[in-house]
């Protein structure tokens, strides 16, 4: 879908509502990132880290051993605990201390939503992933948004700008059966599938496959 992958040094947005697979897309290419050696960096605003690593768990990454490790690093605290510059202080130090390879931010929109001045905070986060870009990181930011079928984003600001990638992933309804859809709508980088795919999560895993539309009635 991606036409070969996402580049190190370019940013991804990982889109949709609530239970269509976000942060289990991103935790993926972290597991990927891991198993490959490489150090990773993730940020957690709406999710405490056991609940992180219980969910991970459940669908076969167990990412325990590599934040003991500290191939992993984890950062878990409330979005009004930090402050924008100080945030990309610490992100910018761990990039550096570890020589991180992806740093994964779940989610954006909390974040963004918790600061009084999110335009400001946006430009801030916009200097911050530059200088990802220039480390060579793969950034992934999970961003939220809201209703059944994910008409409206979360935050009252256009954040579309900051992705080099955009992943979309949507619930679509059927005959009392939701079904998650999968698409890459932006790569900047390349040419990627425009098709919109099935998504499956479950205990086995992941898996995506070619949308087949449920037959008429």
């Amino acid at each position: 879908m991606f036409g070969g992958g996402q580049e190190s040094g370019t940013i991804t947005l990982v889109i949709g509502q609530s239970g269509t697979g976000k942060s289990t897309m991103s935790s993926l290419y972290a597991t990927a990132a891991l198993q490959r050696s490489e150090s990773v960096a993730l940020f957690l605003f709406e999710e405490r880290l056991e609940t992180f690593f219980r969910r991970s768990e459940g669908l076969g990454m167990d990412l325990r051993q590599f934040y003991k490790d500290g191939q992993l690093v984890i950062y878990d605290f409330s979005p009004n605990e930090i402050s924008p510059g100080e945030f990309g202080q610490i992100v910018q130090q761990v990039v550096s201390r570890n020589n991180t390879r992806v740093v994964v931010i779940d989610s954006f929109t909390g974040y963004l939503n918790s600061l009084p001045h999110r335009e400001k905070a946006v430009l801030d986060i916009q200097s911050l992933l530059k200088h990802l870009a220039r480390a060579d990181v793969l950034t992934m930011l999970i961003v939220a948004q809201h209703g059944l079928l994910g008409q409206n984003v979360g935050i009252d600001v256009d954040v579309s700008f900051l992705g080099d990638t955009v992943l979309l992933l949507r619930m679509s309804e059927h005959e009392g059966r939701l079904r998650r859809n999968i698409t890459v709508v932006k790569k900047r980088h390349g040419p990627h599938d425009l098709d919109v795919r099935e998504l499956f999560i479950a205990s086995s895993g992941v898996s995506v496959v070619a949308y087949n539309p449920l037959p008429e009635t």
